[in-house]
């Protein structure tokens, strides 16, 4: 059934019937196998019940929200197995090059109870910022229909397995008004309405809990969920490169198990023109990463410059390292462009059979720009203790710029810092006058500044580059009630315009950071929202 690369020809198709609430109407009971496109589809629709269906090999999305106009829906007790991509050549968006078993555009519809087996994606939340296609133009004025801010409804007891990627998949939402249906990096922020301001942080967040999820045997993520008040509650992630990963914040992953090799070892199959690798464990298993011998398995993974994200109430199982690869519970993505903010913690963690964390070194072999270097800026705070044995420890990658006093672990790869009368904080100095700005020295290589703490060696400075293109940025994690000063190298003037900002500091500490500048240079100093109180020396900071 359906028909390839025809617009509307699916299965089953709930057409711009608007709001079916309270009339009965579902799709039950059903079979749908060998389709051509689609297989349930649900389009400018309101409550529709969709219930005990079974589909089986079809190409494109499944299960699927077409606009992100969709609400009140429920999907509950389906199957979907082994959705395919389609050809560039038929494709209705482009996202169905890379399928979900379910693609849910809208937060507001019930998902529960549902099993997604073999997608790139097993439940894609593809949340964009106003209604798409069709109802793009009909919802234009609407001030209440924002599915990136919509309160989620009901995510509750699905299953996904066998993914290509990710089993469970919060981001990368269709870009409004791309009538080709691409889609960009998308945050979920969850906010209560009404939706007046233009700016998304003036709103009240609403917490968004995805609760008793269970996804195994994913080739990345268990679970990806990029955003803002995202509860990731009683999750069972097991057999996943990665079990799970929050980017943005304040995030949480609580109250779950995420075990890195169950006595499921699955069938050991390698491509033939591979090498015959034994597996990712001492005897032969199935593995999430079947090219290669370098990888490792990570229960829990940090990434990107926002939080904090928590890890609360869970236990890891049998992440050990062996001769094949490297494990540990908690990690960070080994190639992340952004600093990890000191904001991150843990607490009432359990490892049974487990090293507590693995931190790749930065560079290595397979990753060496220096522009993503987020490894080298790792700080958890183990708030009791029950990750380093020492209340309100840190765990620090091995990174001597913020390592003094602190104890080398070998089988973390890492350090644990204790927590003294010194904090961590996040400094970032940004250029704000690039026209006059020389980045390429004679070589061609771009400029970069190194931060040193005052009286220290200054091979323990940290190399700044810049963060992204075009932007200048500066970061670096480094220790409060410390002096620093920025220096850029083969004696590139300071730019004549700075903006300084600290993140993630505690009330009370304080960094003093001294810029160069020549003798009898005039400063103008403004804040963006604090008075500053010029002082004629640090005594009186």
């Amino acid at each position: 059934m359906g028909q390839l690369g025809t617009m509307g020809r699916y299965p089953v198709h709930f057409h711009v019937a608007g709001d079916l609430g309270g009339k009965g109407i579902y799709i039950r009971d059903n079979s749908f196998h060998d389709n051509y496109q689609r297989c349930v589809t649900i389009h400018d629709t309101n409550g529709v019940l969709v219930q005990n269906n079974v589909a089986f090999n079809t190409f494109g999305h499944c299960y699927f929200f077409e606009d992100a106009s969709e609400e009140l829906n429920t999907m509950d007790h389906n199957l979907g197995v082994y959705v395919k991509k389609i050809d560039s050549a038929y494709i209705l968006i482009q996202s169905d090059t890379r399928p979900a078993v379910f693609w849910v555009t809208n937060p507001n519809n019930t998902i529960t109870s549902n099993s997604a087996v073999e997608g790139f994606f097993g439940f894609w939340y593809a949340l964009p910022q106003r209604p798409t296609g069709l109802s793009e133009t009909k919802y234009a004025n609407t001030t209440r229909l924002f599915p990136y801010l919509l309160p989620l409804l009901k995510f509750d007891n699905n299953t996904a397995h066998s993914c290509e990627q990710n089993g469970l998949h919060i981001d990368e939402a269709p870009i409004v008004g791309d009538k080709t249906g691409a889609t960009a990096l998308s945050a979920y922020t969850p906010r209560k309405a009404p939706y007046t301001s233009k700016n998304y942080w003036d709103l009240e967040p609403v917490v968004a809990t995805f609760s008793n999820y269970v996804g195994y045997k994913c080739r990345s993520y268990g679970a990806w969920g990029r955003g803002v008040a995202l509860r990731f509650l009683s999750f069972k992630l097991l057999d996943n490169r990665v079990g799970s990963n929050q980017p943005g914040g304040p995030n949480i992953l609580e109250s779950s198990i995420i075990n890195a090799e169950t006595t499921n070892k699955g069938v050991l199959t390698t491509p033939g023109w591979l090498p015959p690798y034994l597996g990712s464990d001492l005897t032969p298993r199935a593995r999430p990463v079947w090219w290669t011998n370098n990888f490792t398995i990570c229960g829990w993974e940090g990434y990107d410059s926002g939080g904090p994200q928590y890890v609360l109430n869970t236990e890891f199982v049998n992440f050990k390292s062996n001769t094949y690869r490297k494990a540990g519970a908690l990690g960070v993505i080994p190639n992340g462009p952004n600093q990890l903010l000191p904001a991150n913690k843990l607490a009432r963690l359990k490892f049974t059979n487990s090293d507590v964390i693995w931190l790749d070194a930065f560079p290595n072999a397979f990753y060496t720009d220096p522009e993503k270097d987020g490894p080298n800026a790792v700080n958890f705070l183990d708030v009791d203790g029950t990750s380093t044995g020492d209340f309100a420890n840190w765990i620090v990658s091995a990174n001597p710029f913020m390592t003094s006093s602190c104890i080398w672990n070998p089988t973390w790869n890492a350090y644990s810092c204790p927590r003294s009368f010194r904090e961590y904080t996040h400094i970032q100095i940004t250029n704000m006058d690039l026209s006059s700005t020389n980045f390429n020295g004679t070589d061609g290589a771009q400029i970069k500044g190194s931060f040193y703490r005052l009286g220290m060696p200054t091979t323990n400075g940290q190399d700044l580059y810049r963060s992204h293109t075009p932007d200048t940025s500066y970061p670096c994690n480094a220790f409060t009630r410390e002096a620093y000063t920025i220096r850029f190298a083969g004696n590139h003037p300071t730019p004549r315009k700075l903006d300084i900002s600290l993140d993630d500091i505690a009330l009370g500490e304080w960094v003093v950071v001294a810029l160069p500048y020549p003798s009898g240079t005039t400063f103008t100093i403004k804040s963006r929202d604090k008075t500053i109180l010029p002082v004629d020396s640090i005594s009186k900071k």
